[in-house]
């Protein structure tokens, strides 16, 4: 059972010549039958009173005879058997190859069906970094430089807007004073009271803004003081830091218009101021205060217009800048959701690849299982057939020697029949 397979080579080969070994046999036993002939034909030719001895001869040959068709039979079992075990042998071997080979197959596809899951893998992170990028790119860069300029031409066209309604109230009362001081000389009284009163409301307008102006001063102040004196200063992130500057600038910024508005205001009251006067000297000279009026009307109509067309460059500056904002942040936003679509699809694409390569891991292990299982089957059919050409060469060898012995009796028996007969 533990024969090597150099060990079966010869006993396979050994049965590759069953039908020469066969016909050896044959041709043995027939020579020992001639044997046998020729000794009975001997012991026949001896006398009556020899009888006994020829049938203690008769008796002794043909129990050898029967030790060889014994082992005839035998061999022929174990033949038979041999080449049953053989062919079961080879069968399983090729069995067991052939789920080698599909085991490797499997093994093969497993493997890359895992490389490709795991390049899917890689491209779904590179998406998932492009998304990232993408959305960084919506907040910061060329998109937050359009939006801020759209912010900023909004703010400027809303000063150019205030700041044309101002000079086209003044412009009209200006218009207002020459038209009623040309149609209405003798309401110059009524016209000064009016002048009076808006030299009042302009001068309350500029004490109400100074006002504004030292309140905003004074918090633009303790806002520099207050974020200057934080602890955190130098601590703070950046996003602390922008928001802080930020609130710093729009309490400036708040001082400032409220500078410029008492200025605006001053200049309304000095105008309001000047109107009086014009009224003033209108009652002692109504023809200058009259040209005077038209003069400063014409002055004022100059600056209404430049105003005018500063407001309507501030109102196209603004547009543009908006379609810019807006289109950067549209582009941005494309840019976002493209590639939080090239992402999940990605995704998509790994987990499927992931998914494939699970199977197909778990087909290799089972075609592996079933490999193992299927050489260890051709490795026990392979000992089955180790041991019947074992029991085969044992049975060979004993129908020789059952032969060698019949030859052997019937030699001794010839011999010794033949010399009684001498005697």
């Amino acid at each position: 059972m533990g024969a090597s397979h150099d060990e079966q080579t010869p006993l396979l080969r050994r049965q590759d010549d069953t039908k020469s070994s066969a016909g050896a046999a044959v041709a043995k036993v027939g020579g020992l039958v001639l044997v046998l002939g020729l000794a009975l034909l001997a012991v026949a030719s001896t006398q009556a009173g020899q009888g006994a001895y020829g049938d203690v001869v008769t008796s002794a040959l043909g129990a050898e005879a029967a030790d060889v068709t014994s082992a005839t039979a035998v061999r022929a079992a174990a033949s038979t058997t041999f080449a049953k075990a053989k062919k079961a042998s080879l069968t399983a071997a090729d069995a067991a190859t052939t789920a080698e080979a599909a085991a490797d197959a499997a093994d093969a596809k497993a493997k890359s069906a895992r490389d490709k899951a795991i390049l899917s893998r890689t491209a779904a992170l590179d998406a998932r970094v492009d998304k990232a990028r993408a959305a960084e790119a919506a907040v910061s860069g060329y998109t937050a430089n359009a939006q801020d300029a759209a912010v900023s031409a909004a703010a400027k066209l809303e000063e150019a807007k205030a700041a044309y309604r101002e000079i086209k109230g003044t412009y009209d009362d200006s218009t207002a004073l020459v038209a009623s001081l040309e149609t209405a000389k003798t309401s110059l009284k009524g016209v000064s009271d009016a002048s009076e009163g808006r030299v009042t409301e302009a001068n309350t307008a500029v004490d109400e803004a100074k006002k504004a102006a030292k309140t905003a001063a004074g918090a633009a102040k303790a806002a520099v003081d207050e974020a200057k004196g934080q602890e955190k200063i130098g601590e703070e992130s950046a996003e602390e830091a922008d928001k802080r500057a930020t609130q710093v600038a729009e309490a400036s910024e708040a001082a400032k218009s409220a500078e410029i508005a008492v200025a605006a205001a001053e200049t309304k009251a000095a105008d309001a101021a000047a109107a009086l006067e014009v009224s003033k000297l209108t009652a002692a000279n109504a023809s200058k205060t009259l040209e005077d009026a038209k003069t400063h009307n014409a002055r004022l109509k100059v600056q209404s217009k430049d105003i005018q067309t500063a407001y309507i460059t501030a109102a196209s500056a603004e547009a543009l800048a908006r379609a810019g904002g807006a289109a950067a942040a549209k582009t941005a936003n494309g840019d976002v959701e493209g590639a939080a679509s090239d992402q999940a699809a990605a995704e998509d694409a790994a987990t499927a690849a992931e998914a494939k390569a699970a199977d197909l891991s778990k087909s290799a292990d089972t075609a592996r299982e079933t490999a193992t299982a299927a050489r260890a089957a051709a490795d026990i059919a392979g000992g089955a057939a180790s041991v019947a050409s074992a029991a085969l060469v044992e049975a060979e060898a004993n129908l020789k020697l059952a032969a060698a012995t019949v030859e052997a009796t019937a030699f001794s028996t010839a011999l010794s029949g033949g010399d009684k007969v001498k005697n």
